[in-house]
């Protein structure tokens, strides 16, 4: 059977097959090979696990759903630069929180 191990060799890992006697040792994990492995194991191991459908609902804890606000908005605001940058494209974002705060992305410099 083969085992592996992952072996530090200065500031970059590098991965060493080894046959090992024990499948007790605590750093060394069993290796199935490649011709036993089902295809949803396989993506999974280079982690492209496939993904399923997003339940898009209202978040109930206000918390939670300001701090979520916050991140989503963030990410928004960076597309928004990306496609202005990449496209040579004009772009105008209005974003209103719950709380009734407005947030503004220009790509160029006039007003909104």
């Amino acid at each position: 059977a083969w085992w592996f191990v992952n072996v530090m060799e200065g500031p970059v890992p590098s991965l060493s097959l080894i046959f090992a006697r024990s499948p007790l040792h605590p750093i060394i994990e069993r290796r199935t090979p490649a011709s036993e492995r089902q295809p949803e194991e396989e993506e999974a191991r280079r982690g492209m696990a496939r993904r399923g459908p997003v339940e898009l609902r209202r978040i109930e804890d206000r918390t939670s759903r300001q701090v979520r606000f916050s991140k989503r908005r963030s990410g928004l605001f960076k597309k928004a630069f990306e496609l202005g940058l990449l496209c040579d494209a004009e772009v105008a974002l209005l974003v209103f929180s719950p709380a009734g705060r407005l947030y503004e992305y220009a790509s160029s410099s006039q007003e909104i």
